[in-house]
């Protein structure tokens, strides 16, 4: 493929010979000759004339003496299309003879279905749809077009998933919320017979676990993106395009709001709500409810710059310390002088 015709692909003009040979992608550090990178960080620019890449995709206001590139205001956004075009979706293969279909299921068309697939009875299938080995479909479940499920995901009964979701290998949808009910001498089970709702263009990491509505739905919203590690329980609502980064949980009905984000490790405590736009620091623990477009970070969470002071002050309680014990030294010298 002709570097003009990588520019006409993705509708941006390019600077310089159109006519050279783009082979592939690849990282600026690693880039060989054929391939086109992307530079999004003007710091880096300098690197642009040691690298070995034939083509650079790279931020407005910076260009390449010597090898052609194409401009952009937003170089990693065109390098993701740039990928797609080196690495596009493998034609459907069709339903393979080792897959379990129970009766009743509605199969769309353009599917790929890989061996050792198990699909309930009255499960509805899209158009398009990938399932890798091992994937379990439960009874009535819905998944949309253009969805890929990987290997050895697990979609419980009554879960919905919507169009071109993704979610990764090991996860759960739809297991029993953690419910149970002290009846004097032991802990009884209180039967969770709600659902979960995945949006249109969700994306769920490796073992994930969300799990269905006690009464209801668990709902993740459009465009959500959940990392890896992660645990959503009962009830709980994800906003739209929010953003959950690995480790993280929550508790039962916690509310999240659209495009938060919430970094690893951080615990969001039940039946909470988090606003719209709000950030919480990584290995915070949420245990009251935050404003939208709030900035925490801690336990309690805290104001993320007042957290960023404490933080200091802490680092300087040692020496800090030790000053006091100095002056705490003098005063009962200069006491003992003066009796």
């Amino acid at each position: 493929m002709k570097l003009s015709d990588v520019a006409e692909a993705i509708g941006l003009d390019y600077t310089g010979d159109g006519s050279i040979d783009i082979t592939g992608v690849a990282s600026i550090d690693d880039a060989a000759r054929g391939n086109i990178v992307f530079l999004a960080d003007p710091a880096r620019k300098a690197e642009l004339t040691t690298s070995k890449a034939s083509a650079f995709i790279l931020p407005e206001g910076i260009s390449c003496e010597g090898k052609p590139y194409i401009s952009t205001n937003k170089p990693l956004l065109v390098f993701t299309e740039v990928v797609r075009l080196f690495y596009p979706k493998p034609k459907p293969r069709g339903v393979d003879a080792r897959a379990i279909i129970e009766e009743g299921v509605s199969l769309g068309t353009d599917l790929s279905i890989f061996p050792n697939v198990h699909i309930g009875k009255g499960a509805e299938i899209g158009d398009r749809v990938t399932l890798y080995p091992g994937v379990y479909i439960g009874p009535a479940c819905k998944v949309g077009e253009g969805t890929t499920l990987y290997a050895n995901v697990v979609i419980n009964e009554g879960t919905t998933i919507g169009k071109r979701v993704i979610i990764h290998g090991g996860t759960v949808l739809g297991s029993d919320g953690y419910g149970y009910v002290w009846d004097g001498s032991c802990h009884r089970k209180v039967p969770q017979v709600g659902g979960v709702i995945i949006g249109d263009d969700v994306e769920i990491g490796a073992n994930c676990t969300v799990d269905r509505a006690t009464l209801g739905s668990t709902i993740i919203n459009r465009g959500a993106k959940i990392d890896n590690l992660v645990m959503i329980a009962h009830n709980c609502t994800v906003g739209k395009d929010t953003l959950i980064v690995s480790q993280s949980g929550l508790a039962g009905s916690a509310r999240l709001g659209n495009n938060v984000i919430i970094a690893g490790q951080v615990g969001v405590a039940g039946h909470l709500t988090v606003g719209d736009g709000a950030i919480i620091g990584p290995k915070s623990g949420v245990t009251k409810d935050v404003e939208s477009g709030a900035k925490v970070t801690g336990y309690p969470p805290q104001p993320h710059r007042e957290w960023m002071r404490i933080q200091n002050a802490i680092q300087k309680l040692p020496q800090m310390r030790k000053d006091l014990q100095g002056l705490l030294d003098k005063m009962d010298k200069l006491e003992t002088e003066d009796a």
